[in-house]
């Protein structure tokens, strides 16, 4: 058996492995950079390892550094936990060569599934139902095109996670996003070749969880559906899938079974599949790896995932046959990152000055948040995920509501509201959703939550303005219950605040009591207010004291132009690559640089026609919301 595990990876997975190697006797041994800012389990007794360096590159995809960490500290063993290494062949090899024991499949099974190209040439072999794909340069994929209906997808032969991935929707179009995709691809897998797939327009996103020993045992534990997406990546998962028949629910399983065992598949892994409006599936790509969304499977089958694949890593039998694996009940997980669904989901990085969970029966929460968290924009902008179990959908849905009422998140956006109102739909209670969902109704979605949000009840203010004017309002690192303390509210007799754009002056009248429902209250780092009641979370600012209500200029031409013949980051996050030089010609939405951000590529686009002037940044620089990156010389 392992005797002790380094787990190369950060975040709430973490945990989880944390989890099932206690409860196989099994010792946890962890990696951690410079940029891991209060992650829970750095706070804890378990054994840690820094890693040297401080970006990614050098950290944690330093697959050299990590195996001589994990021989120094005598770890038997490496699990990858999901991203990063988790799909490296090379790394994989890497471990077995030095005697580690690889928690995941083998290298050669890696090398046939992991590739979105290889995998389906395996499922051509399987009689396994594909869609017709051409793969090649920029250049060769233009020409092919025309043979397909027009919209188009464009994928990275490599990796996931919607990386490389754009939906092309007329020819126009093609060539600057085929290029975009190439690069994106390039940066984040080193691969820049992509392919080209005929786009399933109302389609849903249906996965099936596999897993299976070195004996050549091999299940099934039923499926997943992940249709609710943003940006290509779930952020709504259940099981079962509500939207299949028992017919295709069969077929599905059958499909992915045979692809599985054809492949040799020894490991915990997903199958993933497109069904179409006709009830169609097709095989999309295969996932070598433990998911995401893995606890709405736990929760149904009452199986440990991570505690059978440890196992059958080690050598050992698969502990259930298929028969034995019945599911009950109906499980449903949402991931509540740190982003803005308002503003297309951009990340929204920053330290989290208060975070609270949802207990109950039924109710589990994943997450690393410890004191001091920071969402870091160098990696992915998941915080947590909430999921849910009970008897049926309609129930498990109920309970996922008061969840997401509980769960509390101040100092960062969040996609908590987003996933709220989603929840409400009508098309996704009665099915009527496909994987552009969230496109076709985001706007309506965040009106909704607008308006929700758009009259602050009086108590908000009121628990703002005890805050503030309390003697411990000085105290950032712990919740404040305004109604519990005494502060210097009889000098001070109103306060002016800002939210959403709009100021008000408050007076209380009186002091009353805390109003039905929690009100928690924290003062953000940057003196906002964060408060949370009646399941809505507000900020609250005091601005200056010379700012009118109201007073919002329109520019003139000069300002005008002076704003457009400046390059501006939209997002706080890495530049990674600047697209043109100095003295360079560009046109009015040309790309000039890109900026990574928790995962997600942003593009900054000209403005205006005209020569580019000084350029302020440098690639690989972190820099700030709203920083000047180049000028353009309009003249």
């Amino acid at each position: 058996m392992i005797r002790k595990i380094l787990i190369a990876n950060r975040g709430e997975i973490v945990n989880r492995i944390i989890r099932s190697a206690d409860q196989l006797g099994i010792v946890p041994a962890v990696i951690w950079s410079e940029a891991d800012y209060g992650l829970d389990y750095l706070e804890t007794p378990v054994e840690k390892h820094k890693l040297s360096g401080s970006g990614l590159t050098s950290t944690y995809l330093n697959g050299d550094q990590i195996i001589q960490i994990a021989k120094k500290c005598g770890a038997d063993a490496i699990h990858p936990g999901y991203g990063f290494l988790a799909e490296n062949v090379e790394f994989a090899r890497q471990c077995i060569e030095n005697n580690i024991i690889w928690i995941g499949p083998s290298p050669e099974v890696m090398m046939r599934m992991s590739g979105k190209e290889s995998s389906r040439i395996h499922a051509i072999s399987a009689g396994v139902p594909v869609l017709e794909a051409i793969s090649g340069t920029p250049a060769e994929l233009l020409k092919m095109v025309s043979r397909f209906a027009w919209p188009v997808l464009v994928k990275a032969v490599s990796g996931g996670g919607g990386r490389g991935m754009r939906i092309i929707k007329d020819p126009g179009q093609f060539k600057q996003q085929v290029e975009i995709a190439s690069l994106e691809a390039a940066h984040f897998f080193g691969d820049p070749f992509v392919f080209i797939e005929q786009y399933i327009e109302k389609a849903k996103h249906i996965e099936v969880q596999v897993i299976g020993d070195k004996q050549g045992n091999l299940v099934h534990l039923f499926e997943r559906e992940c249709t609710i997406q943003r940006r290509y990546q779930k952020i709504i998962e259940e099981c079962p899938s509500p939207s299949l028949s028992e017919e295709q629910r069969n077929r599905i399983l059958s499909d992915a079974v045979r692809l599985a065992k054809v492949s040799g598949y020894d490991s915990a892994g997903t199958v993933e599949f497109l069904l179409d409006s006709f009830g169609n599936h097709y095989f999309m790509e295969m996932n070598t790896r433990i998911q995401v969304e893995h606890p709405v499977t736990e929760m149904v089958t009452g199986i440990d995932l991570v505690t059978e694949q440890i196992r059958v890593a080690a050598g050992e039998r698969l502990s259930m046959n298929q028969s034995d694996i019945r599911p009950a009940g109906h499980s449903i997980e949402c991931r509540i990152c740190a982003e803005d669904p308002a503003s297309g989901f951009d990340p929204r990085p920053g330290k989290v000055s208060h975070f609270g969970i949802p207990t109950g029966d039924g109710i589990r929460v994943e997450h690393a948040v410890g004191a001091g968290f920071e969402v870091s924009p160098r990696f992915d902008s998941m915080i947590a995920k909430v999921i849910v179990h009970d008897q049926d959908r309609l129930k498990a849905m109920k309970k996922m509501h008061t969840a997401l009422d509980q769960i509390i998140v101040h100092g960062v956006e969040t996609t908590r509201d987003f996933i709220r109102e989603i929840l409400r739909h009508p098309d996704f209670t009665d099915l009527s959703f496909s994987t552009g969902f969230i496109e076709q109704h985001a706007e309506r979605i965040n009106h909704a939550i607008q308006t929700n949000k758009s009259v602050v009840p009086d108590s908000v203010y009121e628990a703002a303005f005890l805050t503030l004017t309390s003697p411990k309002n000085c105290n950032i690192d712990s919740a404040i219950n305004p109604w519990s303390t005494e502060g210097f509210w009889r000098q001070i007799r109103s306060k002016t605040f800002e939210y959403n754009g709009k100021i008000r002056r408050f007076t209380p009248e009186l002091i009353c009591q805390e109003p039905n429902g929690r009100v928690t209250c924290f003062i953000h780092p940057d003196k906002s207010v964060w408060l949370s009641a009646e399941g809505f979370t507000y900020q609250l600012t005091e601005p200056a004291l010379t700012r009118i209500p109201g007073n919002r200029p329109d520019m003139g031409d000069k300002q005008k132009e002076l704003v457009e013949s400046l390059v501006f980051a939209p997002i706080p996050g890495i530049l990674i690559r600047f697209t043109v030089n100095q003295g360079e010609m560009v046109s009015k939405g040309d790309i000039v640089a890109i900026i990574e951000s928790m995962k997600t590529e942003s593009l900054l686009l000209a403005a205006t026609t005209g020569r580019i002037g000084a350029i302020r940044a440098k690639e690989g620089q972190q820099v700030r919301l709203n920083e000047v990156i180049m000028e353009i010389d309009i003249n």
